[in-house]
């Protein structure tokens, strides 16, 4: 019986300050018949027991009122007088403080724009969502961190999310198209998540087919030899698999690997992989998010049959010089990122290199002197990136771009004892080198625009030479074959693009596209035979 007394106050008492969580909640009844407002407001300050905080100056506080309420909330009762005089109330604390309702008999629409960037290096986040706070509208950030959507005429409480970031929540009074410039503090721990089936957030529209994949997915995935690799991950999604067991690009939906289109920052690479297609020449540390598209490509993406994969790289820290570096059982890889001037421009460098020619010299030495022979074998391939960023203005940034990738393979053998000269030389080099100019404008509250002029291309060439002769050259029967395979391809570029946000529902993207391919394929053959018959 004392337990169910206790726990009936209890019940009681929680119930008591969960009702009164809000001090014009408080249910009161009051009448007034042509009485100066400052006397009601105090008046009602008193029974309802809550402060009522205002300035006499400022409000119309000899006005008479006229008012009758029977077991009303004290919220409602002042919203009927304060309306009359154009007057509203705060929650600050315990207390109602009145202010000018600034939205009453603003009709219409208003647009809020900006852009989201990271706190701490300043990068501009993609993808990341802007919502009020009965998530009646919303939107995203484009590749460029801006964001537009138009709302009511009021006061309105946006929220600012990403994922491993800090959301952030800001009260804005829409009286007219406001800029908000918006920093998000990173965040790696993640709160207690509770799923209430009727509180379920609605995800935002996209392709039923693109992915966004950002970099913490990437480099928490599946690692050869402790490489970290974007094409490895995408290997993994449904859809999709490997050429060649395992080596040779991506096979998207039955597609072959040459019908992938491959950008990084909007140019597109012809050369995707290193050592026959195990590693991808993107170097991690320099990326900051990618989209994968396996069908339903959209228009702006033409030229590939298969799917579309969209790099981003990073822009560089505008704050602070700061770096990273990688050892796996192969390569060394690190980026350098900082501010060349201070909230101004920064630039991003990274450098990839495998160690490899390091134990393939010696073990083919070594494997070479078994068979009585000379000779070794040499590969490795780099990685080159350099981004500059510029801030012209507060709605124009420059950016500058280079990638030069390569791999180089060479196998020297020959065996000379003074009475026959065998040797066997190959070599294979192939690579890419990519130029990009971009500029960047905001056009008004809702209009974006992106220019970009670039210079891309990759070369291939594979040199094989056979010799055998018998020292001295008297009467000497002489063999000798060489070949050199040689083919290019260049693309210029010219590329203008608009993004549209005339909406938060809707983005119309719109541009022109012009681009020069030139082919340079060549092959040399050599062909010597010489000999004394019996």
């Amino acid at each position: 019986m004392e337990r169910f007394l206790l726990s009936f106050c209890f019940i009681c008492i929680l119930s008591y300050c969960f009702g009164q969580s809000r001090p014009d909640d408080k249910v009161v009844t009051y009448a007034a018949y042509n009485k100066p407002l400052k006397i009601v407001l105090k008046e009602l300050s008193k029974i309802g027991n809550v402060n009522i905080i205002y300035s006499e100056s400022r409000i119309p506080a000899e006005k008479p009122v006229i008012i009758n309420a029977t077991n009303e909330k004290l919220g409602g009762i002042l919203a009927v007088i304060l309306d009359d005089f154009g007057l509203t109330y705060q929650i600050v604390g315990d207390q109602l403080v009145l202010i000018k309702n600034e939205s009453k008999n603003n009709t219409g629409e208003v647009r809020i724009y900006g852009y989201i960037r990271d706190k701490l290096s300043g990068e501009y986040l993609i993808g990341a969502n802007v919502f009020i706070h009965d998530r009646s509208r919303g939107t995203a950030t484009n590749e460029n961190g801006f964001f537009s959507m138009s709302v009511g005429k009021q006061e309105q409480r946006f929220h600012f999310s990403y994922l491993g970031y800090k959301s952030e929540m800001l009260d804005i009074y829409c009286l007219k198209d406001t800029l908000v410039n918006i920093k998000l503090q990173p965040d790696g721990l993640l709160n207690e998540i509770i799923i209430m089936d009727d509180l379920l957030e609605e995800e935002h529209e996209q392709t039923a087919s693109q992915q966004n994949l950002h970099i913490d997915k990437i480099q928490a995935s599946n690692h050869l030899v402790g490489e970290a690799d974007l094409f490895r991950y995408i290997a993994i999604q449904p859809g999709v698999t490997s050429a060649a067991e395992g080596i040779g690009g991506l096979n998207v939906r039955g597609g072959s690997a040459d019908q992938n289109l491959v950008l990084l920052d909007g140019v597109p690479l012809y050369n995707t992989g290193h050592a026959l297609g195990i590693f991808s020449v993107f170097n991690a540390n320099a990326i900051k998010s990618a989209s994968f598209y396996k069908g339903g490509i959209p228009a702006r993406y033409a030229g590939r049959l298969s799917s579309v994969i969209d790099v981003h790289t990073k822009d560089g820290n505008i704050h602070k010089v700061q770096g990273e570096a990688t050892l796996s059982t192969i390569a060394l890889k690190a980026s350098l990122e900082g501010p060349i001037i201070k909230e101004k421009a920064s630039f991003l460098l990274s450098y990839r290199r495998t160690f490899m020619d390091v134990w393939i010299k010696e073990f083919t030495k070594f494997q070479n002197k078994e068979k009585k022979q000379q000779g070794e074998a040499n590969y490795f391939f780099s990685d080159f990136n350099l981004k500059l960023n510029f801030d012209l203005s507060k709605k124009t940034r420059l950016l500058l771009q280079t990638l030069h990738s390569n791999d180089d393979f060479q196998n020297n053998v020959y065996a000379n004892n003074n009475v026959l000269r065998d040797e066997n030389n190959r070599s294979l080099e192939w690579g890419n080198k990519l130029y990009s100019l971009r500029l960047h404008s905001q056009w008004g509250k809702s209009l974006f625009s992106k220019t970009s002029v670039y210079l891309t291309g990759y070369q291939f060439e594979s040199f094989r030479n056979k010799l055998f002769e018998l020292v001295p050259a008297n009467d000497t029967i002489t063999f000798f074959d060489a070949s050199l395979y040689q083919t290019s391809i260049r693309e210029t570029g010219v590329r203008q693009e608009f993004d549209w946000l005339p909406s938060s529902s809707h983005t119309i993207k719109a541009g022109i596209h012009y681009q020069d391919r030139y082919f340079s394929p060549a092959i040399t053959n050599v062909n010597e035979k010489r000999y004394r018959p019996q």
